[in-house]
């Protein structure tokens, strides 16, 4: 329980699909947090490793922000999270079945470390 309240959860959504974004730096959340809220991504983006292979677990990513990179792993949930959308809170309609999570990493140590773990 410790661990959970010291990371950020974050949903971000595309027209195509969705996932669950969770990033261990809180300075860098704080960033993303504002981003979202100011509604300007641009420069945020997120991309294999080229030695990745589709075969392997967890897949290593690399999460960018501007001129920075962080090391990141996709991994996927035990089980398929439902979203909805709402535009007068009253009403929800489905928006998608989330299956995977995007885990950023203050470095490459921090990531190596919780891979291990999960092995």
């Amino acid at each position: 329980a410790a661990m959970a309240d010291q990371n950020t959860f974050l949903t971000i959504s595309g027209t195509q699909r969705q996932l669950i974004l969770r990033i261990r730096p809180e300075d860098l959340a704080d960033e993303i947090r504002e981003r979202v809220r100011s509604g300007e991504l641009s420069g945020v983006d997120f991309s294999p490793e080229e030695e990745t292979k589709v075969a392997d677990y967890p897949r290593r990513m690399n999460f960018k922000v501007a001129d920075r990179v962080y090391p990141a792993s996709l991994v996927n949930l035990p089980c398929p999270v439902e979203t909805h959308r709402t535009s007068d809170r009253v009403q929800f309609h489905k928006s998608a079945d989330i299956g995977q999570m995007l885990i950023v990493y203050e470095d490459e140590g921090e990531r190596a470390k919780a891979e291990a773990e999960t092995k």
